[in-house]
């Protein structure tokens, strides 16, 4: 590879750091929209329980429930998504930087591929200051 001018090296740190910037936003919009669609049917479901067993909620009861439903289903997400990926690297799974050119490849055999995924969108700490093709 023939030396990069420091004009050159720049553009291409900007340019992987605004791919990395919106690689993680992707990532966070997926988190965020299962998320909340997850924490709204837990909610619902608790709502539909505790009127069934002749309670009725306050707002705020089920605002507290929902916040709270929030943050551990992201949790939750997070966690087991770093657990997905560091089992796709142990079993081969995932791989970084091949003959094609590709900067990551996640097998399609995969058990947990949308998770492995997800946490690649996450931390996008694959992406290296050079030259993606």
């Amino acid at each position: 590879m023939p030396p990069v001018s420091p004009d050159e090296a720049a553009r291409l740190a900007l340019r992987n750091a605004r791919l990395r910037a919106a690689i993680r936003l992707r990532g966070l919009a997926k988190l965020a929209l299962v998320t909340i669609a997850v924490a709204h049917l837990l909610t619902l479901a608790f709502e539909f329980a505790l009127v069934s067993a002749g309670f009725a909620p306050e707002a705020a009861t089920l605002l507290l429930f929902r916040f709270m439903s929030c943050a551990l289903v992201s949790y939750w997400l997070q966690a087991d998504a770093q657990r997905a990926y560091g089992h796709a690297r142990e079993h081969g799974f995932v791989a970084f930087g091949g003959p094609d050119e590709e900067p990551v490849r996640i097998a399609p055999r995969c058990p947990k591929r949308w998770l492995v995924l997800l946490n690649l969108q996450l931390d996008p700490h694959w992406i290296e200051n050079k030259p993606l093709r």
